[in-house]
């Protein structure tokens, strides 16, 4: 059940970060290459000032997350009360709406990750209509092996 937990709440990315950047720092001959959730690593990590040690991780993925939102809820709340600089309420309601409008994008490019795409690229369709059903289609991306060979099938960097 660890590894299921690990599966789904893990800072995967981090750590292949910090497997990058920990061996970059260290003088290789010397102290070896630097290996994830080993003792000897994970205590040099620890007391070395330009290694990331293992709390890296855990961190970056729900710390910062957590406190930028309650920062956040704390700031509109704050805002609701007592409008931000003396400002009519009705004024403020454009920068409001603005945060709304990226709040809404957020939402749309997670339901519908083909957004981010080229469809002209990666859709086999030949009309506008045909390319834009195919970004609007809330499914993972399969691209082809002869378009990017070297991509995964979920991810298309370029």
């Amino acid at each position: 059940i660890l590894s299921q937990l690990w599966s789904i709440m893990g800072w995967h990315g981090a750590d292949d970060l910090r497997n990058k950047a920990n061996n970059c720092v260290r003088d290789t001959e010397k102290d070896g290459v630097w290996t994830p959730y080993s003792w000897k690593m994970e205590l040099q990590a620890l007391y070395r000032h330009d290694c990331f040690c293992a709390a890296f991780g855990f961190l970056i993925k729900y710390l910062s997350y957590t406190l930028l939102l309650v920062i956040t809820v704390i700031n509109i709340r704050n805002d609701i009360v007592s409008p931000y600089g003396g400002y009519p309420k009705d004024m403020l309601a454009i920068g409001q709406l603005i945060f709304v409008f990226m709040l809404f994008l957020v939402v749309i490019v997670a339901i519908f990750p083909r957004i981010m795409y080229d469809p002209f690229k990666y859709a086999d369709e030949q009309t506008h209509k045909g390319r834009l059903i195919w970004m609007l289609t809330p499914t993972p991306v399969e691209l082809g092996s002869d378009r990017q060979a070297s991509a995964p099938k979920e991810i298309a960097l370029e």
